[in-house]
């Protein structure tokens, strides 16, 4: 019984030092950050709201993709570059988490570009197929495709496997990413994971302009959602609208 009382109050003690403890204040911190600031509120809101990964999926890919989504999606400043994000997460019918945590790390790269995004729903499990592009001279649409394949780590060198196959009439490159191969070491962080992504699209990118691909939309084309004051959902069919608005000029 003396035992017992003993345990008892080491276990008050214990408690009343965790809560002047620095990491316990600084936990309560985070969690009032992300829940009063109103960028911080919308990223939440945002993440909670990604389509949930099968249940076979590992618990560390399903807490990357948040705590990347989140990183990323805090240094996007605008709202709608933000709800884009998340809505082309939330077109991928049979994810793995993998190929959208690679998307996730390169997409302010893409709209740094200001490049035309259209994502490809397909049934091939795990993976994303995105289409970028740019209007050319004449109008003329220039586009390329990268195949994101979370279930590979397959990497060819220092540039991703590359095919060019008849898309419309034009001869498209094609880009076959294993986006596993950005998990390359133990022990490895989200910063560096981001940065893995990024290398290999930068490697991508660096390649077209051997095949005389421009890398950036000459000026920055808005998107038509961006006045309207619409829900998420809409937003995004106007979104997808212009997207398809802008391929048909490769027809």
């Amino acid at each position: 019984m003396e035992d017992l009382k003993k345990n008892k109050t080491i276990q008050k003690l214990y408690n009343f030092k965790k809560i002047f403890s620095k990491e316990w204040w600084k936990q309560i911190f985070i969690k009032l950050i992300w829940k009063t600031l109103p960028r911080h509120r919308h990223v939440d809101y945002l993440a909670n709201h990604l389509n949930p990964l099968p249940k076979e999926t590992p618990d560390a890919i399903k807490y990357i993709r948040d705590m990347v989504f989140r990183k990323i999606a805090l240094d996007l400043k605008d709202q709608e570059e933000r709800e884009t994000l998340s809505a082309l997460l939330n077109e991928c019918s049979n994810p793995y988490g993998v190929e959208q945590i690679f998307f996730t790390a390169i997409y302010p790269f893409i709209r740094k570009r200001g490049l035309i995004i259209i994502h490809h729903p397909n049934e091939h499990p795990n993976r994303m197929d995105i289409e970028l592009g740019y209007e050319g001279h004449f109008n003329k649409y220039v586009f390329w495709m990268l195949e994101i394949d979370g279930a590979s780590n397959e990497r060819a060198g220092k540039i991703p496997r590359m095919r060019w196959e008849l898309i419309d009439n034009e001869r498209c490159p094609i880009y076959h990413i294993g986006a596993a191969a950005i998990f390359d070491r133990k022990n490895i962080t989200i910063n560096q994971l981001i940065i893995n992504a990024q290398n290999i699209f930068v490697a991508v990118h660096e390649d077209l302009k051997n095949y005389g691909f421009r890398i950036r939309q000459p000026k920055e084309i808005k998107s038509i959602a961006a006045t309207a004051n619409l829900s998420l959902i809409q937003k995004w069919e106007l979104v997808k609208r212009a997207a398809e608005k802008k391929s048909q000029m490769r027809r």
